[in-house]
């Protein structure tokens, strides 16, 4: 398990949580926890140095609406570990919602014989907490005045690295900053029409069913792996 600092909770914040466990993952935007949330929100950034927990790009003074309390496994099928400090983490809203919703086709087989929910052998993409993003991606950024550039490569054959860049779509997030620091006028991949503060509860299903496969991407690497050949 990767270091993380302690978060304590105190008794009254005990009982709200047992109390939320027992009604279910919907109690998650019951306004008696907001104060607790954003508690443990600015804790998440913190220990994460103000990185997303997927894609590593800075979230250092972004709003917190648009700073997801993610929930490595989901809340709605794992309400148990809700409040757990071990299965969260802070993501930006592209990551959390756009790209892995209410998914759990990243848990392998073996998660469920493993005492530890949390081990990383159980987690087929880069654990934000069992793992260490910079071991299995390597991320590079440039800035030039209001241009930003940046890069993602898997590191060392990592089958963690690959994972995550096809689950997350790494590679079309690192084309659609670079045309934009070209000029060209893109998709904001940040874009997301629902109400931000709702997380995965209401847009998780609807959002993994209608997953869009990379094309350009697809026809990218079929390229440069021909001309490998």
């Amino acid at each position: 398990m990767i270091w993380m600092a302690r978060f304590l909770f105190s008794l009254d914040e005990k009982a709200l949580i047992e109390d939320c466990i027992q009604k279910g993952h919907l109690s998650w935007q019951d306004d008696c926890i907001k104060s607790l949330k954003k508690k443990m929100k600015e804790h998440l950034k913190a220990r994460q140095k103000h990185f997303c927990c997927y894609c590593l790009r800075n979230i250092f003074g972004d709003h917190n609406l648009v700073i997801d309390i993610e929930h490595i496994l989901p809340k709605h099928k794992y309400v148990n570990f809700m409040f757990d400090m071990n299965n969260l983490a802070a993501s930006c809203k592209r990551c959390n919602l756009k790209m892995k919703g209410r998914s759990v086709a990243f848990i392998k087989v073996c998660f469920e014989s493993n005492t530890n929910p949390f081990a990383s052998e159980n987690y087929s993409f880069i654990h934000p907490n069992s793992d260490v993003f910079e071991e299995h991606i390597k991320y590079t950024v440039q800035q030039e005045g209001t241009n930003i550039l940046v890069s993602y490569s898997v590191k060392n054959n990592s089958e963690k690295g690959a994972y995550s860049m096809e689950f997350f779509n790494l590679s079309r997030l690192e084309r659609n900053m670079n045309d934009k620091a070209q000029g060209i006028l893109v998709e904001d991949e940040d874009a997301f029409e629902g109400n931000p503060d709702d997380d995965d509860i209401d847009y998780g299903d609807v959002i993994a069913s209608n997953r869009v496969m990379d094309i350009e991407g697809k026809i990218e690497h079929l390229a440069l792996k021909h001309q490998q050949l």
